[in-house]
């Protein structure tokens, strides 16, 4: 599976779905804010996982050191 960094689950899904011919394969709730969202460029494609960029930032240096 390919992972994907997107910066909203709908927006995307859209775009692969309506844009790109995409098929959803899955679209799973995990928490409030983070979702498993499944898509292929076909029923035997690569899957690709869309992941939200806003759950996964790292803090930067300068806030480590306001700590």
């Amino acid at each position: 599976m390919i992972t994907i960094v997107i910066d909203e689950y709908d927006a995307a899904i859209k775009h692969y779905v309506e844009d790109l011919g995409f098929t959803l394969i899955e679209d799973s709730t995990l928490t409030p804010d983070k979702r498993w969202v499944v898509m292929a460029p076909s029923d035997q494609g690569a899957r690709i996982l869309l992941a939200n960029c806003l759950l996964y930032t790292s803090p930067s240096p300068r806030d480590a050191h306001e700590s």
